[in-house]
């Protein structure tokens, strides 16, 4: 079965960028915390002063997905997607972000997430920008009128498990394949002071 992206959507909500840096204040996630692996990186969050009741309608959950509204380089178009699994109701997103929650009744937001990074990756959304002053610009009315595919909802936890497994063995084999470069280049780099 086939679905337009927005109905299976429950929730398209704003990013926020506050007034100013703060040490006690939300944690907003930037596009350059986000990966073209589908992996937020955390080890770099801002902190911004956003008040409580502006931001507790627009915290992410687990599952939520976080989509490149603005921004794109030479080499990646925007709209890639990232999948939210820190914690709950805890940070925001800049408003260069476009954050969305599947609706679980008809998807499983992993399943969602591995569809619409596929498609990214495939160009299947590169009809849905415009460029200005240099920046790319999603445009969401084309963006959300894609046809996604919806097979059963166990179906799609199959295949969402299945390409987990696939991209832990990428992974896995990257961190291998950094440990033989490293370990090449320390038997073959002969220090300058002993030439």
């Amino acid at each position: 079965m086939k679905k337009k992206l927005k109905d299976v959507i429950s929730k398209e909500f704003k990013g926020l960028w506050g007034t100013d840096f703060s040490d006690d204040g939300i944690p907003v996630i930037k596009t350059n915390n986000m990966t073209y692996e589908g992996r937020i990186d955390f080890s770099d969050i801002c902190i911004r002063n956003i008040p409580y009741k502006e931001a507790e309608n627009n915290f992410l959950k687990k599952g939520d997905l976080i989509i490149e509204k603005s921004g794109g380089t030479k080499t990646h178009s925007v709209g890639y997607v990232n999948i939210f699994e820190g914690e709950d109701d805890k940070y925001v997103c800049n408003n260069f972000i476009l954050p969305l929650r599947p609706n679980t009744k008809l998807v499983f937001p992993k399943y969602l997430f591995w569809q619409l990074h596929g498609m990214y990756e495939a160009g299947r959304f590169s009809n849905c920008y415009n460029k200005t002053t240099g920046i790319q610009n999603l445009q969401k009315k084309t963006y959300f009128s894609k046809d996604i595919n919806l097979p059963s909802k166990e179906e799609q936890i199959k295949i969402a498990v299945h390409l987990d497994k696939i991209q832990s063995a990428i992974d896995n084999k990257k961190q291998q394949l950094s440990l033989l470069d490293e370990a090449v280049k320390s038997e073959f780099i002969v220090p300058e002071n002993i030439l």
